[in-house]
């Protein structure tokens, strides 16, 4: 129509092919979509299917958490510890059986209430009452953090007491949620409380202070008590080993470490010791410490170690006071004779070891008996005290300077090589001793004697040793005295032939060899001889008479003096009953008897007795002379002695009188009937002397107490007048007679007449002091 056959070929073909694309192209589509839906529809079938699942599998997972809490809620109910659960704003949610118990409301009952209820009271250990914001549920919520271990107290309705809880709150914290409740846990120690405050009061009260010694870390922890003993402050106590060993002495905590650690090594028992512990102050005291192990590790170490520490200052002070008394002497606070031999045995097995010389210097001062009886017992003490530090002054240090007794006085000398260095020193101690003493405003001499033995020339034991300086001793105040003497063979000579004396004395009573004489005693009133003194005397048959001065300490020292008084005595009792049939009844003997008549278990005074009453003799017929010294002892068999002696009428009397220490004391407290001034006193008797005033006084006191007097050693008339001037009752002396034979005794009791202005036999210069059984 106009158009060409090929242009409308070409244009339907274009259409065509367009159309076809256009078909193609929605066939694609329509492919794919189908595609695409079947690929969602599986999809979404899987994840039903996964949903599903899902759901089943958090539907079964419930279940478990339900019975899981179902489960864990009936365990708890069941425990015994109490347990309450409280939710985020305090209240409580849960509580087992036993927190009812405890808290006194049932489980409906605490339900709900808040962690501080009025119908509970909870106190501190102090006793003081919590606040809502003091309660373990409240700081656990304000700080989301667990306390453990808090001691509390609450009162019940249902208790007057208060109960006594370990407190433990632990927070449950749910992620991105916060705090979902708290959890809290009682347990009742009320029952421990009780029993760790009678451990604490029985601990306190008995003034201990305790210990707790961690010894993995070395942590210390120490009592209220502990902390008073030594004066600290809370905060100022130790808490750590090392410094707690820093208030040990330093000498003791050398000496206690390695007992320490001995006892860590093998932790049986119960480890002791003594230390001295550093106060406060700066002062020292004693503690006794005793600790044990109380708890190890799986290897079976020590970890804890808990003890106590006991102050024993005072006991150790006393303790410090006794030995001081018994080692040294109490006037001089030298060693006294126990810690003199102690040292010296010890000091020779030094001297043994080293092969060294060691001397002993046996010191006794000359006239001090005059000066102690002259000025009195106060100022001879003041001398003694002076004399002591002279001897310290003239040796070393080192040495060992020891009072024996009385005025007897001991050096030793160690590492000594010389004789010469030796008799230097004894030398400087006789000079130092002669200068005046200053004593009581008048100036006063002594002298010295001192003997010397050596180690091991003259002696190898401690015994020995001294035995030979008292020999030197003696042979230096023989030789005139304020000199020094060293032991020498001859000494030993001597001590042989006293052995041998001794011997014979063993011998001499039986042998018949023994005699008493009679020495009268005057009346000054009357001048009539109204009493007598038994003397015992040897007559030895090669050595003749020998001297009461040298046998009776020898019959002291070999026990003889026992059978030597009971045969005085018997000679006595039987010489008295025949004198007093031909002179009078109140005729008396006195006999004496030796201190160590009253020792042993011996019964002397009781076979007395026994034999007065056998001869029919009142107990008036005898006077027992004893020694101030007797009265001294003051034990119980002289007491029983001296009782027994009055209940039978026997009469007592203090032979020279004045001569001891501290006898006035015992005047009161023993029945005595005469005191006898010791010759000492008569022999320079003259008017307005030191020794007329002190006689007078004697005789004055004494006639206070009702006791006459005797005087001895009366050798002239003067001191016979003197002392009749001041009212002495009796004089016995040389003046009158020396001790004579029964025989003799008996033509003086027939001129029994006046004798006031005669003696009867002639006096020699001067009488020697007796030495009386």
């Amino acid at each position: 129509v106009g158009i060409p056959v090929d242009a409308a070929l070409r244009e339907w073909r274009t259409q065509a092919n367009a159309v076809f694309a256009l078909l193609v192209l929605f066939s694609t589509s329509l492919i794919t979509l189908v595609v695409y839906v079947s690929r969602a529809r599986n999809r979404l079938e899987g994840m039903v299917i996964s949903l599903r699942q899902s759901a089943e599998a958090l539907k079964q997972n419930n279940l478990r958490l339900a019975f899981a809490e179902s489960e864990q809620r009936g365990l708890l109910t069941k425990l015994h510890t109490a347990v309450i659960v409280h939710g985020p704003d305090t209240q409580i949610i849960f509580s087992n059986a036993r927190a009812s118990v405890l808290l006194g409301l049932s489980e409906d009952q605490m339900r709900g209430k808040t962690a501080i209820d009025p119908a509970w009271c909870f106190v501190d250990t102090a006793g003081r009452r919590l606040t809502p914001q003091d309660y373990p549920v409240a700081q656990v919520i304000s700080t989301l953090r667990p306390i453990v271990g808090m001691v509390l107290g609450v009162k019940t309705p249902d208790k007057e007491e208060l109960t006594w809880l370990l407190v433990s709150a632990f927070p449950e914290i749910e992620t991105g949620l916060g705090l979902k409740q708290v959890v809290v846990n009682f347990y009742d120690i009320t029952r421990m409380r009780e029993a760790d405050e009678r451990w604490r009061f029985a601990l306190e009260g008995s003034g201990d202070g305790v210990w707790d010694l961690n010894l993995s870390t070395g942590d210390t922890l120490l009592s209220r008590q502990y902390q008073d003993i030594l004066g600290f402050a809370p905060d100022e106590v130790p808490s750590n080993l090392k410094d707690w060993v820093q208030l040990y002495h330093p000498d003791d905590a050398a000496r206690v470490k390695p007992l320490f650690l001995q006892y860590l090594q093998n932790p049986l028992g119960i480890y002791t010791a003594e230390v001295r512990v550093r106060c406060k102050d700066g002062s020292y005291k004693w503690m006794y410490t005793r600790g044990m192990v109380v708890s190890r590790g799986a290897d079976n170490k020590p970890l804890r170690m808990v003890g106590t520490h006991t102050d024993i200052s005072a006991l150790k002070s006393a303790e410090a006071k006794i030995w001081n008394e018994a080692n040294f002497d109490s006037l001089t606070q030298l060693p006294n004779r126990r810690l003199f031999y102690d040292r010296l045995d010890m000091q020779l097995k030094q001297a043994k070891r080293d092969n060294a010389m060691l001397a002993l210097l046996f010191i006794d001062l000359d006239h001090f008996k005059e000066v102690n009886d002259t000025l009195g017992h106060h100022v001879g003490d003041t001398l003694l005290i002076e004399a002591a530090q002279r001897i310290k002054d003239a040796v070393r240090a080192g040495d060992t300077v020891a009072r024996l007794g009385g005025d007897e006085f001991t050096v030793t000398l160690t590492e000594q090589q010389a004789s010469s260095d030796i008799a230097s020193v004894a030398q400087k101690i006789i000079d130092l001793l002669s200068a005046p003493f200053s004593l009581g405003g008048s100036e006063s001499y002594v002298s010295a004697s001192i003997g010397i033995a050596t180690y091991p020339n003259d002696a190898l034991t401690v015994n020995d040793l001294v035995k030979n300086a008292d020999q030197a001793m003696y042979a230096a105040k023989t030789a005139g005295r304020k000199g020094f003497q060293f032991f020498t063979s001859t000494m030993q000579e001597s001590a042989i032939r006293r052995m041998a004396l001794a011997a014979d004395l063993r011998r001499a009573l039986a042998l018949g060899q023994f005699a008493v004489h009679y020495q009268p005693i005057v009346e000054f009133d009357s001048g009539a001889i109204l009493k007598a003194e038994a003397l015992v005397r040897w007559h030895h048959p090669e050595r003749g008479l020998v001297s009461p001065a040298e046998f009776i300490p020898l019959a002291e020292d070999i026990g003889a003096i026992h059978e030597i008084g009971d045969w005085v005595f018997q000679q006595a009792a039987e010489q008295v009953a025949q004198w007093q049939k031909r002179y009078g009844a109140d005729f008396q003997i006195s006999v004496n008897k030796s201190p160590l008549q009253f020792s042993g278990e011996r019964r002397d005074h009781a076979d007395w007795i026994a034999q007065l009453q056998d001869l029919g003799l009142a107990g008036k017929s005898i006077v027992i002379e004893i020694t101030e010294g007797v009265l001294m002892n003051n034990n119980a068999k002289v007491a029983s002695c001296l009782m027994q002696f009055q209940d039978a009428g026997i009469q007592v009397a203090i032979d020279d009188f004045g001569t001891g220490y501290s006898s006035l004391s015992y005047l009161k407290k023993f029945d005595i009937d005469y005191l006898k001034i010791d010759q000492s006193f008569v022999r320079n008797l003259a008017p307005d002397s030191a020794d007329y005033a002190l006689c007078e006084a004697i005789i004055v006191m004494a006639h206070k107490l009702g006791l006459k007097v005797i005087a001895e050693g009366v050798e002239t008339t003067a001191q016979r007048d003197l002392l009749h001037k001041v009212g002495c009752d009796f004089g016995q002396g040389y003046l009158f007679s020396r001790p004579v034979p029964s025989q003799d005794f008996e033509k003086l009791l027939g001129q029994r007449g006046d004798f006031r202005d005669t003696t009867l036999t002639p006096s020699p210069t001067h009488s020697t002091p007796e030495r009386k059984p």
